[in-house]
């Protein structure tokens, strides 16, 4: 049988509750379609890309070969990178050869989308060329093509 509080209505600590940890009043609530920061950011804060890239182009003062010079935080990281590297240490060549590898599949990427970019010209301007052709022109010119990439004759 059940206690007195389940039947009287009373939920237990652990039962279910309309408002608590989690649980607002249904009056503060988000109202639905609303945000919940109406202003948005505010004008001037940075997200953390540019926070970081600010930090990479502030300037220092390192010692080279007896000398002084002042390289960008970026340049100095990347020094060190590629100078532990080569002294042999196995994390920072991983991350080294990880690096050329995206740069070079940058690359290939580049290289690809304007090589497509070329033949897409090249396409554009031949079908530019034949819609100046008559039919009897056309039909020539595509028996041609063909023989010349070693096809049937569809000529005579």
């Amino acid at each position: 049988m059940g206690s007195d509080k389940e039947q009287t209505g009373e939920t237990s600590k652990r039962g279910k509750y309309d408002i608590g940890y989690g649980r607002p009043p249904g009056a503060t609530r988000f109202q639905k379609g609303r945000s919940g920061n109406p202003a948005g950011r505010r004008r001037g804060s940075k997200d953390f890309s540019t926070i970081l890239d600010e930090e990479l182009e502030q300037r220092v003062v390192i010692r080279e070969n007896g000398k002084q010079k002042t390289i960008t935080k970026r340049r100095a990281s990347m020094k060190q990178l590629v100078n532990r590297a080569a002294s042999g240490q196995d994390r920072a060549l991983q991350v080294l050869l990880n690096y050329l590898h995206d740069l070079e599949r940058r690359e290939a990427t580049r290289q690809d989308s304007s090589q497509l970019e070329e033949i897409d010209q090249e396409v554009a301007e031949s079908e530019a060329l034949l819609e100046r052709l008559d039919e009897p022109d056309r039909l020539a010119l595509l028996a041609l093509l063909n023989r010349a990439r070693g096809g049937p004759d569809m000529g005579a």
